[in-house]
């Protein structure tokens, strides 16, 4: 798993993060007066300047063909985009090899359960699937896999496709990323745990007006006021000396990397709480950072320009 250069290994890195305890400046964003107005999305622009760096069309699978793309399929099949009923994984490729392929595979699968749409394929298949896909675009560098399961009217749609990805630099990892607090209106509940879903626009929408204020990401209330994920991971908090992440039951995505953040900490016995979190625990929290499966662990650091506003609340 690729946690990002410098910090190839994850324990090290895991190690480095929830040792730290040094304060910093932290004054939350009143979330009321930050509107969740639909802009477009950074994905889209990602995936524009994916494109750009392609010498050829990559090769998708769409329902059992393997076709190049052309320019309207790249940008219609990204979530956030689509207006289809479906699910999603997002995958980091590193030369032939797949990260954590089996555990995205087998959440996508459940995700389809919980939102009733027939799988149009296995484990196994998924997975023929993508090493073919994995195999005929032969990336020299890094790339970022998703996989898609739909359902337009009646019948099921298969899309798989792989794009270049650039990493985040070694700098960017040491400097960290820069947040505020976004108010979203999606509901506390666990029956998003397992479902990547590609009703996106929340989360999209949230990090392209993070982007517009000068930010790097968001960080993203629920309808009960409590902090759930941030746009593009799961997060974890050091307050008061103890480390927290959100419960599912709070509406975030039960992570892979967030999962294998949980169960390492306990073997180097240091416990992170699964605890429901306010925006008003940020004004105490002294270390944060994000996890996903693109990125690892990166850092956040949560600065806004007002620090009375949380403190009326």
């Amino acid at each position: 798993m690729k946690i990002g250069s410098p910090f190839q290994n994850l324990t090290q890195y895991l190690n480095m993060l929830l040792s730290e305890n040094k304060h910093t400046s932290i004054s939350p964003l009143d979330v009321s007066s930050v509107r969740t107005q639909a802009t477009m999305s950074d994905i889209l622009i990602s995936i524009r300047e994916s494109r750009e760096r392609l010498d050829l069309r990559p090769v998708l699978y769409i329902d059992s063909k393997y076709v190049k793309a052309d320019v309207k399929q790249l940008d219609i099949f990204t979530p956030g985009r689509v207006k289809y009923h479906g699910v999603f994984e997002t995958m980091l490729v590193q030369g032939k090899k797949v990260d954590d392929l089996d555990a995205h595979v087998m959440r996508l699968l459940k995700g389809l359960k919980v939102i009733k749409i027939k799988s149009p394929s296995k484990l196994a298949g998924f997975k023929a699937i993508i090493h073919q896909v994995v195999k005929k675009n032969a990336l020299s560098k890094e790339g970022r896999l998703r996989l898609m399961v739909f359902k337009t009217g009646t019948q099921v749609h298969c899309l798989c496709m792989l794009l270049p990805y650039k990493p985040y630099t070694e700098s960017q990892y040491k400097k960290g990323l820069k947040a505020t607090l976004i108010k979203t209106n999606r509901p506390a509940n666990r029956r998003y745990a397992n479902v990547k879903s590609l009703d996106y626009a929340c989360f999209a929408d949230a990090l392209a007006q993070a982007q517009h204020l000068g930010y790097d990401e968001a960080i993203l209330v629920n309808k009960a006021g409590h902090i759930f994920e941030t746009t593009r991971g799961n997060i974890f908090i050091l307050h008061h000396n103890q480390w927290f992440t959100p419960p599912l039951s709070s509406g975030c995505l039960n992570g892979i990397t967030r999962q294998r953040v949980i169960d390492l900490s306990k073997k180097m016995g240091l416990l992170i709480q699964e605890k429901p979190i306010t925006p008003k625990m940020l004004k105490n929290t002294t270390s944060m950072f994000m996890s996903n499966s693109l990125l690892g662990l990166i850092r956040i650091n949560l600065k806004t320009q007002t620090k009375k506003a949380l403190s009326k609340k």
